[in-house]
Parts: structure tokens; C-alpha cells; sequence
């Protein structure tokens, strides 16, 4: 008879156990497979819960509810070069006793006729406009009238957001590179500016003042220069109406009549070059003005635009699970290398 207990099956630990090669080893049961299984799975939990999902929820708990919104406000210029003429045409169409404010204001970019030219899109004064809008100057320029780094710097902006209450003004200039922003296209020279900033109005006021410093500072350079050789020709016109003067009121002998006739033309012809030379210089200033033109006046904002609060948090996840990905790629790597 065969006996019924070496007949009974084998248990499914004996039916799966592996028993490696080489002496002494015991034998990897599922049991132990299961286990280690569990542990890697265990392993892997935690570092999605602290490399992924924590990271997520605080960004989450920021975005959502701690984060201060953001107003942003865009405009679009360009800067335009005035014709020598301009000043004339102006100066023929105002009526006799126009005073210095009208006169002013019907000089102005917006107050021309149609067929008034401004000129052409000056390329250069746009590069330039656009280096002077990250400059620290045009931030001095922002802060003196607008107090731009107390707002920014306000405790009512979240501590993310806001500046440092000691930061240098090389510091608060980079910080500022993020909330006015400024595009050129080489092309057209057309230039878009966007301001931020956490109320609704300043973002407009911003953009405001940012284009009316930026029209000054194209034309400060040049005025000095300008005014400076409308004063030497000035002081020309001078110097040659004291000669005419002087000739024309000094009595001379009747034998000198002829040559003191020349030397009143050559002071007559010298007076009236001295003014000719004034106007040119006049009109040079006048050629040489820059304009920013607006064509899309700053916009006034009606709602926050930033955060982009989703896809802050979508960044947020997709980033530390790639590096999550990554670093465990590379453990395992030097992992194995270490073995063999």
C-alpha cells in the first residue's frame, strides 16, 4: 500500500520557493517576494507623498488662498520724429495774441492736422526707449512720482510677492523687471508695455507716467545739445548787431565815406546770417523733437489676471513628478553600479 502522507500535495510555499545557487542559501519564498513587493511599493508611496502631493498642496493652499491678485495693464507706441516744418505751419495757423498754453497745446502730437506729418518711426528712439524703460532711472522717475516702491513693499502683499523692504535699487530695478515688461519689434519699431501691480488703478497711472518720462528723457539729451548752438548763434546775432550799431551811429570823414559803406554792408550781411543761423538752429531743435505716440492708450483693468492660479498648481505637480521620476532613475542607476 503506498502511504497516504507521502502521497499529500506539497504546500504552495514549497511549490514556489526559489532556491538561489550556492551552498547555505535559504530559499525566497512568495511570502518573502510579497513582502519586499510591499516595501518597494511602501517606498515609492512616501516619496510620491512628499516629492508630489505635498508640494502640490501647498501650492494649492498659496495659489488659492494666500497669494495677492495682480492687475496688469498694456499699451502700444511708437515714437515718431517731427519735420523741420512743423513749427512753421504751427506758428502761421495760430492767431495773432495765441498765448504760450494754446500755442503749446496746438503743438502737441494729438492736437495736428491731418496732413501734419509727425515723420517717420524712429528705430533708434525706440531701442532707446525701450533700454531707458528698465533703467534705474526711469524707476527713480516712478517712485518720486507715484511711490511705486512703498506699494510693492506694502505688508498688505503676500510675503512672495512683495519686495524687500531693504532691497538696493539695483534689486528693486530687477524686481521691476517683472511688473513692467516692455516688447520691441525691430520692424515696426512698435513697442508694447505691460504693467502690474495689486490695485486696479496703478497699473494705468504706471504706464502713464512711464511714457511721459520716456518722451522727456528722448528729448533731453538733444535739447541740451541743440540749445547750446542756438545760444552760440545767439550770441552771434549779438556781437554782429553791436558791430551794425557801432558803424551805423559812428561819424566818419568824407574821404572814408565809401569804405565805411562797405564795412556797414559786410556787418549787414554778417547780422542777417547770424539770424538765418538761428532759425536753421531752431528749426533743427524743432526736427529733432521725439514724440511717443500711443497707439493703444493704457488699458484699465477690470479684473486680477494673476496668479494663473490652476496653471500654477498643474506646474507645480507636473514638475516635481518629472523630477521625482528622474532622481529615482538615477538612484537606481547608482545602485547597480555600486553592486557590479
Amino acid at each position: 500500500m503506498t502511504d497516504p502522507v507521502a502521497k499529500a500535495p506539497a504546500s504552495p510555499a514549497t511549490e514556489t520557493s526559489v532556491t538561489a545557487p550556492g551552498d547555505g542559501l535559504q530559499p525566497v519564498t512568495a511570502d518573502v517576494i510579497q513582502s519586499l513587493r510591499a516595501a518597494r511599493a511602501k517606498r515609492i508611496g512616501l516619496r510620491i507623498l512628499l516629492l508630489v502631493v505635498l508640494p502640490t498642496v501647498l501650492a494649492t493652499l498659496y495659489y488659492g488662498f494666500v497669494a495677492s491678485p495682480q492687475f496688469e495693464s498694456h499699451a502700444r507706441f511708437v515714437v515718431h520724429a517731427s519735420h523741420g516744418r512743423v513749427r512753421n505751419e504751427l506758428t502761421s495757423i495760430a492767431p495773432v495774441g495765441t498765448s504760450a498754453a494754446a500755442a503749446k497745446k496746438n503743438k502737441s502730437p494729438a492736437n495736428k492736422e491731418p496732413g501734419q506729418s509727425l515723420g517717420q518711426v524712429d528705430i533708434l528712439a525706440a531701442t532707446a526707449s525701450r533700454d531707458y524703460l528698465a533703467s534705474v532711472d526711469l524707476l527713480k522717475a516712478l517712485d518720486k512720482e507715484l511711490k511705486i516702491l512703498g506699494h510693492y513693499r506694502s505688508k498688505k502683499v503676500d510675503y512672495f510677492s512683495r519686495l524687500g523692504r531693504y532691497t538696493s535699487l539695483e534689486a528693486s530695478r530687477e524686481y521691476l523687471d517683472d511688473k513692467l515688461t516692455v516688447d520691441l519689434d525691430q520692424t515696426t519699431g512698435l513697442l508694447e508695455v505691460r504693467a502690474r501691480a495689486f490695485t486696479r488703478d496703478l497699473p494705468a497711472r504706471l504706464l502713464r507716467e512711464a511714457l511721459s518720462q520716456t518722451e522727456k528723457q528722448l528729448n533731453r539729451a538733444v535739447q541740451r545739445e541743440l540749445k547750446s548752438r542756438v545760444s552760440v548763434a545767439e550770441k552771434a546775432v549779438v556781437r554782429s548787431r553791436e558791430t551794425l550799431t557801432q558803424l551805423a551811429g559812428a561819424p566818419a570823414p568824407a574821404d572814408t565815406d565809401y569804405v565805411r559803406q562797405i564795412d556797414l554792408a559786410e556787418a549787414e550781411d554778417s547780422y542777417r546770417s547770424a539770424l538765418a543761423n538761428v532759425e536753421l538752429e531752431r528749426e533743427e531743435l524743432e526736427r529733432q523733437q521725439r514724440f511717443v505716440v500711443q497707439l493703444v492708450p493704457p488699458s484699465s483693468p477690470d479684473a486680477a489676471v494673476y496668479p494663473k492660479r490652476l496653471r500654477s498648481i498643474g506646474t507645480v505637480f507636473v514638475l516635481t513628478l518629472l523630477l521625482m521620476g528622474i532622481g529615482t532613475l538615477l538612484v537606481s542607476a547608482v545602485r547597480e553600479h555600486t553592486q557590479t
